[in-house]
C-alpha cells in the first residue's frame, strides 16, 4: 500500500496565502431516494481512520425521501441536481 497522507498534506496548502485549506480530499457520493442506504455509506466514511481531513458531498438526484435529511444529519455537503 502507497502511504499519501504526507504527499498530500505536504500540498494541502494555499500557494498564495500559505496557509492550509483544511480539506485534502473530497468524497462525492450520488444519491436519488436512497434513505434506506445511505445512512450506512456515510456511517462507514465518517468512520474512516484517517489523519487527512476531507468532506463528504451528497449529490442529490431530486429524492423524494428522506435522503437529504439523513445526508445532513452526517454533516455532509449537500449539492442538488438540478
Amino acid at each position: 500500500m502507497i502511504d499519501i497522507s504526507s504527499e498530500l498534506a505536504a500540498d494541502n496548502t494555499d500557494s498564495t496565502a500559505g496557509e492550509s485549506s483544511g480539506v485534502a480530499v473530497s468524497i462525492i457520493v450520488p444519491a436519488r431516494n436512497e434513505a434506506e442506504f445511505i445512512r450506512g455509506t456515510l456511517s462507514s466514511l465518517a468512520a474512516l481512520d484517517t489523519a487527512l481531513e476531507f468532506e463528504i458531498i451528497v449529490v442529490d438526484g431530486n429524492s423524494e425521501d428522506e435522503t437529504r435529511a439523513i445526508a445532513r444529519e452526517y454533516g455532509s455537503t449537500i449539492v442538488e441536481e438540478d
